[in-house]
């Protein structure tokens, strides 16, 4: 888990979760464990409530990474159903993101999310692309 300053009490203790924290990007020690742990994931998993459209969805996309996170805020923006990903409804149990993790590995599904996450990245969520829509903007605009 990487991202909060300190555990969660319900993760204490568990030895399937191994804590990271917080990583300082701009920290070139920090940046080389951030960037380990693109390297050695299978899944980015952010059950997050209140999202309106977290950099990591991008980051996970040039990676390869199938992402799964609440549907809320400006998610589905970044994670499309069955191409890099699940949305979960808002309000859905944890067990609903394991459901779709473990139905997706049943079903060989993860080697299709993974070329879509790159291929979404690509097209979609990588900064050649947002460059290629401000262009077309500013060109339909006159300017």
């Amino acid at each position: 888990m990487a991202g909060p300053k300190h555990c969660p009490d319900i993760c204490n203790g568990k030895d399937y979760i191994d804590f990271v924290g917080y990583l300082n990007k701009n920290n070139a020690v920090d940046y080389d464990k951030y960037l380990s742990l693109y390297e050695n994931a299978h899944i980015l998993l952010l059950p997050t409530k209140a999202e309106c459209g977290a950099i990591v969805y991008s980051e996970a996309a040039a990676a390869g990474i199938p992402c799964y996170t609440y549907l809320t805020g400006g998610a589905s923006n970044s994670v499309v159903n069955g191409v890099n990903g699940y949305t979960i409804p808002l309000g859905s149990p944890a067990s609903a993101f394991a459901d779709q993790i473990l139905d997706d590995i049943k079903n060989g599904r993860m080697p299709l999310l993974h070329e879509g996450a790159l291929n979404i990245f690509k097209e979609k969520l990588s900064w050649e692309a947002w460059a290629r829509g401000f262009s077309k903007i500013m060109q339909e605009a006159g300017a």
